[in-house]
């Protein structure tokens, strides 16, 4: 859902015209693509709030209180009552930073494009390859697998552990948002250079 609508950002524009007129207007292209990836932060962060809410608060009414159980490599693990309300914060602030670097990913691709398609396709083929090579056991991608933002996109789950992984999540948002911020300056730089007049 993310794609969807973040893909269709800039290059929707451009192939219905109205980015002509837009140009137009006492607003700099870079203030377009900041004000267009603003639009895909404000979504993303509705849908994960969203996404918290059916998981928590209905969860919570379905099922009721109580301990968690969380099922990991090392066995079964039971998080007390307690804990379960910050645990969840912190996983869907991790959520976020995930769906966002997706977000600006299909925003980027959206900059070098004049369709809505590519961009959809390309940020999906871009999410599926990245998760192929991140899980593939062949040593010559050992070093790239930690650059990747598809090997940090789980982070969330990893909050559930015990101890507390905090160098691990702080490791993890770190590379999502330098992703993020990568991702943006790319757009600006692409947008900035595109030819709408073609």
């Amino acid at each position: 859902l993310i794609v969807l609508v973040t893909g269709d950002l800039l290059s929707g524009e451009l192939a219905s015209g109205t980015i002509r007129m837009l140009a137009t207007k006492p607003i700099s292209r870079t203030g377009i693509v900041l004000s267009k990836w603003f639009a895909a932060t404000i979504y993303t962060l509705i849908m994960t709030l969203w996404m918290g809410f059916l998981s928590l608060f209905v969860a919570h009414w379905i099922f009721g209180t109580g301990d968690l159980m969380v099922l990991n490599p090392d066995g079964l693990l039971i998080l007390p009552s307690d804990d379960l309300l910050w645990r969840f914060g912190i996983s869907m602030v991790l959520a976020f930073l995930a769906l966002w670097t997706v977000a600006t990913l299909s925003l980027a691709f959206s900059a070098f494009a004049k369709n809505s398609v590519g961009p959809i396709v390309i940020t999906m083929a871009v999410i599926i390859l990245f998760t192929i090579i991140g899980t593939l056991d062949v040593t010559v991608f050992d070093d790239l697998k930690f650059y990747l933002f598809t090997t940090h996109m789980a982070t969330w789950r990893i909050v559930f552990e015990d101890p507390f992984p905090t160098e691990d999540i702080l490791i993890s948002a770190m590379v999502l948002l330098g992703h993020v911020v990568g991702l943006l300056l790319l757009a600006i730089y692409r947008f900035n250079r595109k030819d709408i007049n073609a």
